[in-house]
C-alpha cells in the first residue's frame, strides 16, 4: 500500500467535523480511497473517490498521487445517492 499523507487542510477537517459531532477517522478516509465505489479522474491530477461512511452517508475524498504517496487534499460526507447513480 502506498504511503498516505494528509495535507494541513485535511488534518484540519478532522477537528472541524469533530467540533460538529461527526467523527471521521484516518482509517475511514483511507478506506474510502482504497475501496471507493466510485473513482472520478476527470479533474486529474485531482482524484475523487466516494466510499462508505455509514448506511445513510458516503465519504468523499479528494486526493492526488505521486510515485510513492497518496496525498489527501480534503474530504467530506454527503447523503448517499448524491454521487452514486
Amino acid at each position: 500500500m502506498p504511503n498516505i499523507i494528509f495535507t494541513a487542510h485535511a488534518i484540519y477537517k478532522f477537528s472541524f467535523f469533530k467540533k460538529h459531532k461527526i467523527i471521521i477517522s484516518k482509517n475511514q478516509v483511507k478506506d474510502a480511497i482504497i475501496k471507493g465505489k466510485i473513482v472520478d479522474t476527470s479533474e486529474y491530477p485531482k482524484i475523487q473517490s466516494v466510499g462508505e461512511y455509514n448506511k445513510n452517508y458516503s465519504l468523499v475524498t479528494i486526493y492526488r498521487k505521486d510515485e510513492k504517496s497518496i496525498i489527501v487534499i480534503t474530504f467530506w460526507i454527503t447523503e448517499k445517492g448524491r454521487y452514486e447513480n
